[in-house]
């Protein structure tokens, strides 16, 4: 464990707390955000990984006790500088957590509360428009549902908490770690059959976010903290949205140098499908199962001059770049990229990870 101390003499820094922040996106943001205020990460795990200036307070926050127990340590800690609470709803985007993390950081009377939700929360969109804050709140899936419930609480009983809630588009980062585009690589990386059809129409796509770029985002969102509304919603994004078809190609030009046809069918067909595969256990796993099918081919792209105005930022990466990163990091180790992401290996990948015991990344914390 990284043990708390007391502040050095004459530190007078932002203390600012950031829930999950042993996990993927927890790490990325402390890491940004340690060079300039003091962080207290709260988490299940400790991270494999110590950064200077972050110090670890183990909490459950789906535990009353143990969030109640690593926010008086918070106060003892922060005083009278408690600048800001990031709430990392990544892994808890749901209202009941969202709830009980503000309702127990309230009394340290922090100058800010900022909430990670999704843009999930919105109706989707057609190619050629772009959503913005006030797009309609029509929430398709249980993640969203449950962050715009999130939101509805925050709106309700923020009271004299300035509050800011960044509704993010789908994360990722240079190894990936977005589970819906490693398995959409893997397919083609294997050539499988599902990586030639698609339940859906292929020009369609989600806006996506580097979690290096959501942690600028949230660096200028604390250091403009007086500046801000007293509630303020924000889309944090990437405003080129890549459909699924262009990702396909460039995966598959990079893979192999040539083209790849990808064939439209009927989202009955591919119920059908899943239905008969989820009950015959052979070959290859269902493209996506249960209501997902009827969302696959939603298309979110983003409205971002908000955040821009707001805060200054404007996202420094691209999917479209980071793609080609993504790809070298499975050629160069595919055992390794595999077990990072979870994914099952074919057979003549199962005989070399057999063989080789080594990987190019740390293994993962959790939250």
């Amino acid at each position: 464990m990284i043990r708390p101390n007391a502040s050095p003499a004459g530190d007078d820094r932002p203390v600012v707390v950031v829930t999950s922040s042993s996990g993927l996106t927890g790490q990325a943001v402390v890491r940004r955000l340690a060079a300039r205020c003091r962080v207290l990460g709260l988490g299940r795990v400790e991270p494999t990984t110590l950064i200077e200036g972050v110090e670890h307070l183990p909490c459950d926050i789906t535990a009353e006790r143990s969030l109640a127990e690593a926010m008086a340590l918070v106060h003892r800690l922060a005083g009278d500088r408690l600048a800001s609470v990031v709430h990392l709803a990544e892994d808890h985007a749901g209202d009941e957590a969202a709830r009980r993390v503000f309702e127990h950081a309230r009394p340290l009377a922090p100058r800010q509360f900022i909430y990670t939700s999704t843009m999930l929360v919105h109706a989707s969109c057609e190619p050629g428009q772009r959503i913005d804050e006030h797009w309609p709140i029509e929430p398709r899936d249980a993640r969203g549902r449950s962050a715009a419930a999130a939101e509805r609480w925050l709106g309700e009983h923020g009271g004299a908490t300035p509050t800011v809630t960044l509704r993010l588009a789908d994360l990722y980062d240079d190894v990936c770690h977005a589970p819906s585009l490693a398995r959409q690589v893997q397919r083609i990386y294997e050539r499988q059959m599902l990586a030639e059809v698609y339940p859906g129409n292929v020009a369609h796509g989600r806006a996506m976010l580097h979690r290096d770029d959501l942690a600028e985002a949230l660096e200028c969102v604390i250091g403009r903290r007086d500046a801000l509304p007293e509630y303020g919603v924000l889309l944090v994004g990437e405003p080129e949205t890549l459909s699924y078809g262009r990702i396909q190609q460039r995966v598959a030009w990079q893979l192999y140098g040539q083209a790849w046809t990808t064939q439209s069918i009927p989202k009955s067909r591919a119920k059908a499908g899943a239905w008969v595969r989820g009950r015959v256990p052979v070959g290859e796993e269902p493209f996506v199962v249960g209501e997902a099918i009827d969302h696959v081919d939603d298309h979110y792209s983003l409205d971002i001059s908000r955040a821009q105005a707001w805060l200054d930022w404007q996202p420094r990466r691209r999917l479209s770049e980071a793609l080609r990163t993504i790809v070298q990091m499975l050629q160069a180790d595919p055992v390794a990229w595999y077990r990072e992401h979870g994914l099952p290996m074919p057979g003549w990948l199962e005989e070399s990870a057999r063989t080789r015991s080594t990987a190019l990344f740390p293994p993962p914390t959790g939250e």
